[in-house]
């Protein structure tokens, strides 16, 4: 009984490391990883999955600073997240937990209008050492 627990156990540690999820984008249906959709001119969905053992705090590491990312790339200064979910898709264990937003991006200065924004280089200043690529 103690080698099949120790069989058991080892069989879990290879299956599910691979499980872990890295900064990088989603391949698949059922891969980890980020994405994003462009709706309008400034407008982004911006998309994280992680694997299984992947906490929901360091989900929402990598969608921040995905967001951050996005906005750069197409040539924006700052974003305002405008609607947030975390989601729980089935069983955690097999499928993970992913988080879904949608950005406005502005350009330029600090839109006073939207009371909370992101400066998008700070947040990749802020968080890059926690962001493995």
């Amino acid at each position: 009984m103690k080698y099949a627990w120790a069989a058991f156990s080892l069989a879990f540690l290879l299956v599910f490391s691979g499980c872990t999820t890295s900064y990088t984008p989603k391949k698949g249906i059922f891969g980890g990883g980020y994405r994003e959709e462009q709706i309008d001119r400034n407008t982004f969905t911006v998309e994280f999955k992680g694997g299984p053992l992947v906490s929901r705090d360091r989900v929402q590491t990598y969608l921040l600073y995905r967001c951050a990312e996005t906005t750069l790339l197409h040539k924006f200064d700052y974003f305002a997240i405008e609607d947030d979910r975390v989601e729980k898709t089935g069983i955690r264990l097999l499928t993970g937990v992913g988080a879904r937003v949608k950005i406005k991006a502005y350009f330029g200065e600090k839109p006073q209008v939207v009371p909370v924004t992101y400066n998008a280089r700070e947040v990749i200043d802020l968080l890059a050492f926690m962001v493995k690529e």
